[in-house]
């Protein structure tokens, strides 16, 4: 394999190596099997720069005969001379006097009344309060004591209490009004944040991009990995390091304390190949991602997790809340069912009875019914109602009487008389519910029965 970067300065070959005092690199170097897929993969064309590096001068700045005492400047001097230094109102206030003027200051901004606020915090609706109305009604949410004190006041008196007061009585009446005020937060914020993170994601990348594939910044990249390699030869040859250890270049002094390793860098440059000193116009995002940190990126983040989290229990909360009322309802069913059973089983007991006019009679309220004769062998008096005992509820029981017959139990009419259902029929059926079992009578299959024997 070729030899690695700078192998030629500085190498265990080089018989200065051994006998001189070297200032140390510390830098992060990245083991050899990482180096695939990183910039200094394809470092290798740039491998014989360090013939350029002036050897005299960088091993009379940073290193050292360990039988020679350095002697140190009182005053540092910069290499060559190539770089140089870079009130109150009628109302009962029950709220602090400074906390109620601030939060009154806070609603004359919002352009909506107290009861349009609390609906539109119960209904997280963001056409009524904009993201900034929303943040401030978070900075100034009701602690327990302060809902407790307004809650205090009779109703009556509400009117007298200042608007501070009264908004917090009327937010109180919100279920879960703050998660649903931080829930609305972050459904205004949610699109701003969420691109303001993908831009700087975006930055990040292109930045990494550009630093992959810029010519003169993989120069002067493999400048400084020859650099640190004279400087570390005794540790053995490195291939790549942490692009996070370039700081390591101006902490690196030289024995004199007259300058650094990254002074020197820069006074080699302008010496040798000023043009690579304009590396930076070949990587047009980085200034931008120079501001940018995966720690506030992170930060960024973290409210949207939080967000989400603070929604998928809101949900979760309202979802039992409608399960719960759905329970009660089906109680307060169950139990008036044995009473809505007990009125069709009377209705059902007048119908075999009197007959369904006497039923219709009976439950207009009329005292006697105009057909008093009990239904015979417990059927219907239409024919077609059937009894408790009777299990198909349906009208065939009296298909066996005789054509123009009156079924039993019901008064006899003119032959040619035209038969009018009674309004008691009207309805589709008549049901009964029990816990055991479900009776109908199917008023409509009586009457086609009837009309089929005429």
């Amino acid at each position: 394999p070729p030899p690695p970067p700078g192998g030629k300065l500085g190498s265990p070959n080089n018989p200065t190596a051994a006998t001189l005092r070297w200032r140390q690199l510390h830098w992060e170097v990245i083991p050899m099997i990482r180096i695939r897929g990183t910039v200094f993969e394809n470092l290798k064309d740039v491998a014989d720069d360090e013939d350029e590096i002036d050897r005299d001068s960088l091993k009379g700045l940073f290193s050292q005969d360990p039988k020679r005492k350095p002697e140190r400047r009182s005053d540092p001097a910069k290499p060559s001379g190539r770089i140089a230094g870079k009130g109150k109102n009628a109302f009962v206030t029950l709220l602090d006097l400074k906390r109620g003027s601030n939060i009154e200051i806070m609603l004359s901004q919002i352009k909506a009344s107290l009861d349009d606020i609390a609906a539109a915090v119960q209904t997280i609706d963001d056409q009524v309060l904009d993201a900034e109305s929303v943040q401030s009604m978070i900075r100034f949410l009701p602690t327990a004591d302060e809902l407790a004190l307004v809650r205090e006041v009779d109703e009556g008196d509400e009117q007298r209490l200042g608007k501070a007061e009264r908004y917090f009585r009327r937010l109180g009446t919100v279920n879960g009004f703050e998660s649903k005020l931080r829930a609305l937060a972050f459904k205004q914020g949610f699109t701003e944040t969420v691109g303001a993170v993908r831009d700087w994601c975006d930055t990040i990348e292109s930045c990494s991009h550009e630093l992959q594939t810029s010519p003169k910044m993989g120069r002067v990249l493999a400048l400084v990995l020859n650099l640190g390699n004279a400087l570390n030869s005794a540790r053995g040859p490195a291939h790549g390091f942490a692009l996070s250890s370039l700081p390591k270049l101006l902490d690196t002094r030289s024995f004199d304390g007259t300058t650094t390793l990254l002074h020197y860098l820069v006074a080699h440059l302008e010496n040798k190949d000023e043009d690579l000193l304009q590396f930076t116009q070949e990587l047009p995002s980085l200034e931008r991602a120079a501001r940018l940190t995966f720690a506030q990126v992170e930060e960024e983040l973290a409210p949207l997790h939080r967000g989400i989290e603070a929604l998928a229990a809101e949900v979760a909360a309202a979802t039992e809340r409608v399960e719960l009322a759905d329970a009660r309802r089906r109680e307060r069913e169950e139990a008036e069912a044995p009473a809505m059973a007990k009125e069709a089983a009377d209705f059902a007991a007048t119908v075999l009875t009197h007959g369904v006019d006497g039923a219709r009679l009976a439950l207009d309220g009329a005292d006697s019914s105009p057909d008093p004769s009990p239904a015979k062998g417990g059927g219907g008096s239409e024919g077609g109602v059937t009894g408790a005992g009777d299990g198909d509820g349906s009208a065939e029981a009296s298909a066996s009487s005789a054509p123009g017959e009156s079924p039993p139990g019901e008064s006899p009419r003119s032959a040619g008389a035209p038969f009018h259902p009674p309004s008691i029929w009207s309805a589709r059926a008549v049901t009964t519910r029990s816990a055991s079992s479900t009776r109908v009578w199917d008023a409509p299959a009586v009457l086609r029965s009837r009309r089929r024997r005429e």
